[in-house]
């Protein structure tokens, strides 16, 4: 991103526009450890291409061109973990917004089926943490047992 030149889109065979903050991972490869995560995994094709560039004029776009003849227009607003909760019928801005994880991207995202109030958050590094959305500041638990991502 020319604006924030530490900032790297990539895109995959598969489809997957992959960014990441080059400053969060080691200098050299990693050998024989885990395999390189990005920081955040774009859908929207279903297809490689080659097509894919930063707006100069407005941080945070990235548009991108495959051969499934698609364009998609990306816009990164923020790259860090938030946990954004909105109430529309209150305000267009979001209600509650906490930081969620530094080490990670976020893999899923579910509400649990029974509680309304209950959020689970499962990350690229194998923790899952419990959020009540009434109280974002902390989360009720996490479970730290993982060894691959959620």
């Amino acid at each position: 991103m020319s604006q924030k030149p530490v900032i790297i889109a990539t895109k995959t065979v598969s489809g997957e526009i992959h960014v990441c903050d080059y400053t969060m991972h080691p200098p050299t490869p990693f050998r024989g450890q885990q395999p390189w995560h990005p920081y955040l995994r774009l859908g929207g094709h279903i297809a490689e291409g080659y097509g894919l560039a930063w707006s100069a004029r407005k941080e945070g776009y990235l548009l991108s061109g495959s051969t499934d003849a698609r364009i998609c227009l990306v816009i990164l607003l923020r790259l860090q973990m938030h946990l954004l909760i909105w109430d529309h019928r209150a305000s267009t801005e979001p209600i509650q917004t906490v930081k969620v994880n530094d080490k990670s991207w976020v893999n899923c995202l579910a509400f649990e089926p029974v509680n309304k109030e209950l959020v689970v958050v499962g990350f690229g590094d194998g923790t899952l943490a419990l959020h009540d959305l009434h109280h974002l500041s902390q989360p009720l638990h996490e479970l730290l047992t993982h060894e691959l991502p959620t």
